[in-house]
């Protein structure tokens, strides 16, 4: 008879733990449907968004009609840089032949004009 007793309490358990998750998804299931409606301000926002982007991928596409102006080249704002010989890297571990003119060159390159 104790046996049966806890083979019923056991079952009723069970019994009330189904019940309670099918309430439970049966009230989530209701909550989601009231979800709909911000879906539906989702799809409006994302449409909204792809319109913006469509539009600003139109402008910054370049516009193939138009005329590309020659650039005007004026020989006042070139500069020549003078030549500089550096010599050639002959393996040995002393640098002081490189280093002299490229500190040369990067005091030069400080006084050039803007």
């Amino acid at each position: 008879m104790e046996q049966d007793l806890k083979r019923l309490i056991a079952a009723r358990g069970q019994l009330k733990g189904t019940i309670t998750r099918l309430y439970n998804f049966i009230s989530n299931e209701t909550e989601f449907n009231k979800d709909s409606q911000n879906c539906e301000d989702f799809e409006r926002i994302e449409n909204q968004y792809f319109a913006i982007m469509a539009a600003i991928n139109e402008k910054l596409t370049p516009d193939t009609n138009c005329e590309v102006g020659k650039p005007s080249t004026s020989s006042s704002n070139l500069t020549k840089l003078p030549r500089i010989e550096i010599p050639r890297f002959s393996g040995q571990s002393n640098v002081q032949p490189f280093l002299r003119p490229w500190l040369r060159l990067a005091i030069a390159m400080l006084t050039l004009p803007e």
